[in-house]
């Protein structure tokens, strides 16, 4: 094991002091990778995070540009044969490890993963660790290099000694975020139900309160207990990344109630938060000149109900809350929500207050 010079060990204690209280793995990517390269010199710092179950990947880069939509295809495409990926998964030692530790470089230059992926990014030699292992999720910081000089020992011992803080900024990056998502959830009718069912993987069900089992079992045909996997529907959901991040709220009616699921991630574990509740008229009163959402989002104002209300009971995102407001108010040629709600059904903010079901 090659020791730490005094330089790399202040290198690593400035870059970790420079974190700051990021607000969630997002914005802490976006301050720290521009950082990494300090601790070994590089033309490119990347995050990626492949999940194993589905084979969906996301990677993140110091420079945005970098990472054009053909090469993120080109490397989904190919990721199988990644050497790091590879020896990761073989061994789950999270260490730094390089390129020429598992492969000659004839080798690496027969893979369809270097000549699509790596040589159109101008990358000959790379090096990665470990971060945040859960399970089913493989996780990493990439240093990428051009040119033949190959990391060094000092630059692989330097990184080693970063990987535990950076996985400890990651899981309290993640936590911060979680807690935020579950206060924000919080913020729901006074009739609402509320519970928690902790997964071992995105589809298998690990702890539950019987409360959520018996939500669970009143809105999906198939029996849920601990140890079990979660209903089809909700597999399907949460499989599918691209949903997620446009439908963050799987939305079920049942009987008149309405069954809210948000997947909330805290410090390594997916957690589904059920809120069942009154579910909103399915029907408003038509509104000429505006389409049957505009008019339901505009409805739902009218009970009065703030943006994120709306988007939580209707299973879309604030943005697009506002989005349809926006619009509305355009097509009655209102100045604002509460004008809006008055053109449209008659109704004064004095009444919007009172109207709260």
């Amino acid at each position: 094991m090659t020791d730490l010079r005094d330089g790399d060990a202040r290198v690593v204690a400035s870059v970790i002091g420079e974190i700051g209280e990021p607000r969630d793995p997002a914005e802490l990517l976006r301050t720290l990778l521009p950082k990494l390269s300090r601790f070994a010199p590089s033309e490119l710092v990347t995050y990626i995070e492949v999940d194993l179950p589905t084979g969906q990947d996301r990677q993140i880069a110091s420079e945005e540009t970098a990472l054009t939509p053909d090469l993120l295809r080109a490397f989904s495409a190919t990721m199988a044969e990644h050497p790091l990926l590879v020896a990761y998964a073989e061994s789950g030692d999270p260490g730094a490890v390089k390129f020429s530790d598992v492969v000659s470089h004839r080798q690496l230059q027969q893979l369809a993963v270097f000549r699509e992926f790596f040589v159109p990014l101008g990358v000959d030699n790379q090096m990665g660790c470990g971060v945040f292992p859960r399970p089913g999720v493989l996780a990493g910081f990439c240093w990428d290099r051009a040119g033949p000089v190959d990391f060094t020992e000092y630059e692989r011992a330097t990184i080693d000694l970063a990987r535990l803080h950076l996985q400890s900024a990651m899981r309290i990056a993640e936590l911060r975020q979680g807690l935020t998502r579950v206060v924000d959830s919080l913020e729901i009718a006074d009739d609402a139900v509320q519970s928690v069912v902790a997964l071992r993987t995105r589809h298998e069900i690990d702890r539950a309160a019987p409360s959520a089992l018996a939500l669970l079992d009143r809105y999906f045909t198939e029996k849920s207990a601990e140890g079990a996997a979660v209903p089809g529907e909700l597999s399907a959901w949460l499989s599918d990344r691209a949903t997620l991040e446009h439908r963050p709220d799987f939305v079920a009616d049942r009987g008149g109630r309405r069954l809210r699921i948000r997947r909330i991630a805290m410090a390594g574990e997916d957690l589904l938060l059920l809120t069942e509740y009154v579910a909103a008229p399915k029907v408003c009163p038509p509104v000429p000149g505006l389409s049957p959402r505009e008019a339901e989002v505009l409805w739902e104002v009218a009970q009065g109900r703030s943006s994120r209300q709306v988007a939580r009971l209707l299973g879309i995102s604030p943005r697009t809350v506002d989005k349809h407001l926006e619009h509305a108010s355009a097509k009655l040629g209102a100045p604002s929500r509460t004008a809006a709600v008055a053109r449209a059904f008659g109704l004064t903010r004095r009444d919007q207050a009172g109207h709260r079901p």
